[in-house]
């Protein structure tokens, strides 16, 4: 029950781009930034959705796994591409977490496409 927590905080951090809370969250344990939901989402998929570029970096930074794909086949690389090509968040499933504001220019996004892009190039 406890893991179901963090693992929600950490989605939630995620999704509002609150690295410092994310930071607290993995400390001793960094292997709770790459878990998944019941839906197979990853804190990577909710920033990148989000626009949280600085979230996306520090997620890559501590190595999550950039190719995890959730229950509708979706990467974070393709939610941040939808977002992108749309110009609204529409991750798959878990609305909850997505932020409704346009927030962020296409730019915001692109950039976090080519991190994701450049990760997933040197590790897979």
């Amino acid at each position: 029950m406890e893991n179901l927590h963090q693992l929600r905080e950490v989605l939630t951090a995620s999704a509002d781009g609150n690295d410092d809370r994310l930071k607290s969250l993995s400390e001793g344990n960094p292997s709770i930034l790459d878990l998944v939901n019941e839906e197979g989402c990853s804190a990577l998929m909710y920033a990148a959705a989000n626009g949280r570029e600085s979230t996306v970096r520090f997620l890559l930074r501590n190595q999550v796994s950039v190719d995890k794909v959730n229950k509708y086949e979706w990467t974070a690389l393709q939610q941040v591409g939808d977002v992108h090509l749309t110009g609204a968040p529409t991750l798959y499933p878990l609305t909850s977490f997505m932020d409704p504001r346009p927030h962020h220019s296409p730019t915001t996004y692109i950039y976090i496409y080519i991190h994701i892009t450049v990760c997933y190039k040197l590790c897979c």
